[in-house]
């Protein structure tokens, strides 16, 4: 809230004229009628708005709104009019400030009397939140006053059922200083306190929504600051103090205003002129039609699409040019069926890639599809059904135009403050680019004339008789002596004073506008005359393969319009009767075989082309067998609960088509992304835990020796990376060892690829497909052809694909239905219960199932449900095969302590490793943890938390570890030895004992994992290996807000576990592993 008592002292001393006096009157006199302070604060930024300049004239670097426009808004025909109309009001003006005195007194007696009402003006009141920096951030929660002073026995009290609480901060430089806790008490200052500035903070009791209008005339408050008119009884003994010496003032105003009009001239032709518009762009869209995305040949044996679609939510404009507004996504078709997952483009900005043919926006409503087109040749051709053309773009609004003697004032195109400007040149040029210049030469000498006349003197004080003023110097004529009609040419127009003296300034001409935006497209012409004959075609014969005896020939059209390439299947003719001798040519080995392929970017190709990989060379090459790569590069061997690209166990078990031969990698991503490795079954036939990469490999290999046990198996290592490749060693000799126990056939072309990734060859043979460069992972084309591909044609030749037999799909048994072990289902807050799911029938051959809830108070992961907000939720499992489903009710209880509950405080839990407590928090910016614990040697996660984009806790290897913000952000480490350690972390800054680390500033961010105590949790599962020692306590803060404090307690049964004193619940451990007693 702007100082009125500096605002109303600017009115004075940069407005003149009767009308704003009167104006600042009615203001003040309305303000103290309605009671209503913000009315004074309206409209003095309204006469502020019009302001000529800030220094009281029109020189130096000061702003000229517009010279036409007077004091009351009104805009004059010419700045000579604007002049005349109000330098008449200025010689009343002293009687006029005469018969306010005794207005304003009436004024500051009813203010007196208001003074002394006690309530809090909500007026001084927003929405927001205090953070733990002093930040008012959003929230609905919490109301805030503006900053004032601290003044002894000055107090607030807030009404019942509110709380209120004092945030201080440092007069010097703004920061805080501290922050209250809340209280529903009286707060009141015992002194005086020139060094801080308070802040007060209202919230309800019951935690709900507050608004402003609930609390009028409800805070009972003695500070100052916060009462309606205060400030304006202070701003009216110094307007009134102002108003005295105006009676001494008004002459002298006239000197000054006769001097600035005689050098504002100069002044005014040299401002630059910018307009000013609002910064959103609206399309002009032409009519709605369909849209193709992208074609591809038709007819041809595996041929596929492969285009980029561009797309944004809106538009922008860069040198003329329509594009994206950024962020800008893209989507790569490579596949006939990828028009299914185009439905995140409706409502959208795209741009064809491949194509120059604008921008276009996406219908809602729109439909996509692939459809056959006949040209000169058969195509197929993905479709947008409705879409609309973006012709052109401008901005909606304009706010007209803004002039400063700073050429630096406003970007000459461009956005500023939240809006885009547009330079036009100077005022003088701009009259000259109008033509106008010289034409308005007779006006402006009229104008000249009636300030000689009215500017020559100003009138003495009132009362008695009193000396003339001094004599004005006029100006006697304006004339232009130097005429131009070139662009950029010099205009030069002289002005001669009454003493005499000469002034000269230049207007230049304008030059040639930029290009205008392109222009709404015509209407549709007339018909052309008909063209010449086209180009015949140069047909050439492509490939020629021979079917055999009693096969229908075959033809295909490859290549261009201009250059056909003609392909051709040509049978064999039929054995004739002679008794000859010849050679025998050997058969394909694949004939009429199927191989399919699982796996990672190895298998897919990442590095040449997703999709390509190991397959594509063996399927050009035995064109008689069906090939298929079903790899997703990016892919983990494990699940996770929220997967990007389908886990190659899911591949593999998800697949029930025929195979012949089945090869598949997968594990380096595994390690990557920090998915246990989990433990080796001793036997067959296991309930495997596919959450890691050794359960998820043995269930991908029950499914495959179930399904196809005479098909021909190869799981492949890829090679080496590098010298050093020890971060994957260990999974892939886990991978081997699981290979040997189920006679599984592995491939390590660590031993065969023949190549070592020296820096030549990793930028030669390996490519990073969105960088571009070599990273000795992903190999290129040539090194599939060359090396990769024949290595594995080899090998699956030697484990007889030849001779395999499993090419019938094996029998699918389909779903008929599901059901759940449960309808209904009560839990507490934090709990967790089971779910089973029976597929029917039970030797249906997909038992693959999805969990869904409705409401996102419960969680649901392989039928585990856990509560995590009081409510109801339906949890739904459907089936992979057939889309069945069945639901159960679920609901959540306030997880409170019962009464009759009772349990004893233990100085501390002993945990091995494997245990861990859920605190059901999820960290952000905001907040801050304590916990005192024995850590011992071989600990590896001790708290915290961590999702897909933020991580936040402290870990221990040989060092602490504390890390706070992205995934990315580095995580700062300090010395470490077995012992007790009380750990803090307070924003930035986190200590271990007396050490302490600086984060990195993480600025504002949210985890959707929760808060572990003994271990970190990842996406709501445990990340690893955890605490080994004890835990003495443990506390979270909302900024200085204590909201979690968990002790070690036993329970009357026995139980061992964490009691949160704050939220009056227990917190049990949810890891495997066994928590007992200090004794």
């Amino acid at each position: 809230m702007a100082d009125i008592t500096e605002l109303l002292r600017n009115i004075r001393t940069k407005i003149y004229g009767k009308d704003v006096r009167q104006a600042i009157h009615d203001a003040i006199q309305q303000c103290y009628l309605d009671g209503k302070v913000g009315a004074i604060d309206m409209v003095a930024r309204n006469q502020i708005s019009n302001l000529v300049a800030e220094n009281n004239n029109t020189s130096g670097n000061s702003e000229l709104t517009d010279i036409r426009v007077g004091a009351d808004g009104t805009k004059y025909a010419s700045a000579g009019e604007a002049v005349r109309t109000q330098i008449k009001n200025i010689s009343s003006s002293q009687e006029e400030v005469q018969t306010q005195f005794p207005i304003l007194a009436a004024h500051m007696a009813s203010a007196r009397k208001r003074m002394t009402e006690t309530k809090a003006d909500m007026r001084f009141f927003s929405y927001g939140s205090i953070n733990s920096s002093g930040a008012i951030v959003d929230s609905q929660k919490e109301i805030v006053s503006v900053l004032y002073d601290r003044h002894k026995n000055e107090s607030i009290t807030p009404p019942d059922g509110y709380e209120v609480r004092i945030a201080s901060y440092y007069s010097s430089n703004g920061s805080l200083n501290r922050i209250e806790n809340w209280t529903s008490n009286t707060t009141m200052y015992s002194a005086d306190n020139d060094s801080v500035k308070d802040r007060v903070s209202i919230r309800r009791k019951d935690g709900g929504d507050i608004t402003t209008d609930e609390l009028v005339d409800k805070i009972s408050t003695t500070i100052s600051d916060l009462k309606a008119f205060y400030k304006i009884d202070r701003a009216l003994n110094d307007l009134k103090k102002e108003l005295r010496k105006e009676n001494e003032s008004v002459s002298d105003e006239v000197d000054s205003v006769r001097n600035d009009l005689e050098s504002a001239p100069d002044k005014i032709v040299n401002m630059h002129v910018w307009e000013k518009f609002s910064s959103n762009l609206t399309p002009n869209l032409a009519a709605e039609k369909a849209l193709s995305l992208g074609s591809w040949m038709a007819g041809i044996p595996g041929m596929k699409p492969d285009f980029v679609i561009n797309y944004s939510d809106g538009i922008g404009k860069t040198e003329g040019e329509i594009v994206l507004a950024d962020p800008v996504r893209s989507f790569h078709v490579t596949n006939s069926s990828d028009y299914e997952k185009l439905n995140s483009l409706r409502g959208k900005y795209v741009k064809k890639a491949s194509v120059e043919d604008g921008i276009f926006k996406v219908a809602t409503n729109a439909s996509f599809s692939v459809v056959t087109e006949k040209k000169s040749i058969e195509m197929y051709v993905m479709k947008c059904s409705s879409a609309q053309h973006v012709d052109s773009v401008g901005y909606t609004k304009s706010y007209g135009h803004v002039t400063s003697a700073d050429q630096n004032a406003y970007p000459n195109t461009g956005l500023q403050d939240g809006f885009r400007y547009e330079y036009k040149g100077t005022i003088g040029q701009t009259v000259s680019k109008s033509g106008v210049m010289e034409d308005n030469i007779e006006s402006l000498t009229k104008d000249v004339d009636y300030l000689k006349k009215n500017c020559t003197g100003g009138s003495g004080s009132s009362g008695g008789t009193g000396s003339n003023g001094k004599d004005g110097v006029g100006i006697l004529r304006v004339e232009q002596t130097t005429t131009s009609t070139e662009d950029g040419g010099t205009n030069i127009v002289t002005v001669t004073k009454t003493n005499g003296e000469k002034s000269a300034f230049q207007v230049r001409n304008g030059s040639k506008g930029s290009k205008g935006d392109k222009g709404d497209a015509g209407e549709k012409g007339e018909p052309g005359a008909k063209g010449d004959t086209g180009v015949t075609p140069n047909i050439t014969i492509g490939t020629v393969n021979t079917l055999e005896s009693g096969q229908s020939a075959t033809a295909s059209i490859t290549g261009t319009t201009e250059n056909p390439v003609l392909n051709l299947g040509i049978p064999k003719g039929a054995n004739g009767s002679g008794t000859g001798s010849g050679t025998v040519v050997a058969e394909s080995p694949y004939k009429g075989k199927t191989i399919v392929a699982f796996g990672d970017s190895i298998i897919a190709g990442w590095g040449w082309k997703e999709g390509t990989g190991i397959i594509q060379p063996l399927k050009e090459k035995y064109a008689d067998a069906t090939w298929i790569n079903k790899a997703e590069s990016g892919a983990n061997f494990a699940t996770t609960s929220n997967p990007e690209h389908t886990p190659i166990v899911t591949q593999i078990r998800n697949y029930t088509g025929a195979a012949d031969a089945i090869l598949f990698d997968g594990g380096v991503n595994d390690t990557n992304n920090s998915i246990p490795i989990g433990s080796i079954e001793s036997g067959y036939d296991a309930s495997y835990n596919t959450g890691t990469f050794c359960g998820a490999l043995e269930s991908a290999l029950q499914y495959i020796m179930d399904t196809y046990p005479l098909a021909v198996k190869l799981y492949i290592i890829p090679h080496s990376f590098a010298k050093d490749n020890s971060h994957v060693d260990n999974i892939h000799s886990k991978a081997i060892e699981i290979c040997e126990k189920w006679n599984m056939p592995y491939l390590d072309m660590r031993k065969h690829s023949q190549i070592a990734m020296t820096a030549k060859n990793k930028s030669k043979y390996t490519r990073n497909a969105n960088s571009g460069v070599g990273d000795g992972v992903h190999p290129v084309e040539s090194w599939y052809r060359t090396f990769y591909s024949p290595v594995i044609d080899q090998k699956l030749r030697s484990l007889g694909i030849g001779y395999a037999t499993a090419s019938v799909a094996p029998t699918v048994i389909p779903v008929t239905g599901v059901s759940l072990n449960e309808n209904t289902l009560s839990i507490k807050k934090g709990e967790s219960a089971m779910l089973a799911a029976s597929v029917k029938p039970s030797d249906a051959t997909n038992q693959s199932v999805k969990w869904s809830t409705s409401n996102s108070n419960v969680t649901v992961s392989n039928g585990e449900v856990t509560g995590k907000a009081v409510g109801t939720s339906a949890v739904t499992v459907t089936t992979d095969d057939g889309g069945y489903t069945a639901q159960c009710t679920v609901n959540v209880a306030e997880n409170t302590v019962d009464p009759s509950e009772s349990h004893t405080e233990l100085e501390s839990l002993s945990v091995d490793g494997n245990c861990y407590f859920d605190t059901e928090i999820l960290p952000d910016q905001n907040t801050n943890t304590e916990a005192k614990l024995y850590i011992k040697s071989g600990t590896t996660y001790i708290c915290g938390a961590r999702d897909d984009k933020y991580k936040y806790g402290y870990t221990v290897t040989d060092n602490f570890y504390a890390i706070r913000g992205s995934v990315s952000s580095a995580a700062k480490n300090t010395a470490f030895w077995e012992d007790v350690w009380t750990i803090k972390q307070n924003g930035a800054t986190t200590t271990f004992g007396n050490n302490s680390v600086t984060l990195d500033n993480a600025g504002n961010f949210a985890l959707t994992s929760p808060f572990y105590i003994g271990c970190m949790s990842k996406n709501g599962e445990a990340a690893g290996a955890g605490l080994k020692g004890k835990i003495y306590y443990a506390k979270i803060y909302s900024g200085s807000e204590l909201v979690a404090d968990m002790i070690p307690v036993k329970k009357a049964d026995g139980t061992l576990c964490l009691y949160d004193e704050i939220r009056k619940k227990y917190l049990y451990n949810k890891g495997s592993g066994a928590v007992t007693e200090l004794k």
